[in-house]
């Protein structure tokens, strides 16, 4: 369960990216514009660092399934609004502000994802490395 919880938090994350770099499109522009994409792109994938460190801290299969729950609400949730925003709504000069408002939401389930894993995880025995 932890393999999946990873792959799902690799594959959210590359998701988010191409999305990012599909609509900010630096390519059509000059180099610089590259740069200041960056920050926004960034921002947009930020989100799976807690999540990233949820499936990394998960000893036992509750905590590993707790990260992978918590990794597949935060990927669906971007997915839902970006799909819904740039397929289904069109074109909108507006919808490059959802780079700033769906991280800030994938932060809080991450953050609330990090705080369940680390509950569910289990002590590490004494003496000894924690169990695989």
């Amino acid at each position: 369960m932890k393999a999946s919880a990873a792959a799902s938090v690799l594959l959210g994350a590359l998701a988010t990216l191409a999305v990012a770099l599909l609509e900010a499109a630096p390519w059509e522009g000059p180099a610089s514009a590259a740069l200041t994409v960056l920050p926004l792109v960034l921002f947009a994938v930020s989100p799976y660092l807690p999540l990233a460190v949820a499936t990394a801290i998960a000893r036992r299969p509750l905590a590993a399934g707790v990260a992978l729950a918590g990794t597949v609400v935060a990927s669906l949730f971007g997915l839902a609004v970006y799909v819904d925003a740039f397929v289904v709504k069109g074109e909108n000069p507006l919808h490059a502000l959802l780079f700033y408002a769906v991280p800030v939401v994938q932060w809080g389930i991450g953050l609330v994802t990090l705080a369940l894993t680390a509950v569910t995880r289990g002590r590490a025995p004494a003496g000894g490395s924690p169990p695989s």
